[in-house]
C-alpha cells in the first residue's frame, strides 16, 4: 500500500483423500474426504524502525460443518 504498510492476502484449499490419517495422538483422526478452505488478509504497518503493528482476519470453512471468523491484532517490538 505504501513503503510502511503491506497487505498480505492468502487462500488455502485442502482436500484429504486418504483413509483415516492419524495425527500421532490417540483418538485424533482426520476424517476421509475432508475439504477445507481458508481466506486470510493481513495488514502490517511499520510504526517506526523498531515497532511493527498488524491486523489479521481469517475466514475458514469445511465440509464438516465448521465455519469461523478469526481476528488478531498484534505487534512486534525489535530490540
Amino acid at each position: 500500500l505504501n513503503w510502511a504498510t503491506v497487505l498480505l492476502v492468502k487462500f488455502r484449499y485442502y482436500q484429504n483423500e486418504s483413509d483415516n490419517v492419524s495425527l500421532g495422538e490417540a483418538g485424533v483422526i482426520i476424517p476421509d474426504g475432508l475439504i477445507s478452505r481458508t481466506l486470510s488478509a493481513q495488514v502490517n504497518r511499520e510504526m517506526n524502525a523498531r515497532l511493527l503493528m498488524y491486523l489479521k482476519y481469517r475466514y475458514y470453512t469445511s465440509n464438516m460443518g465448521v465455519r469461523m471468523h478469526t481476528y488478531m491484532l498484534g505487534s512486534v517490538w525489535s530490540f
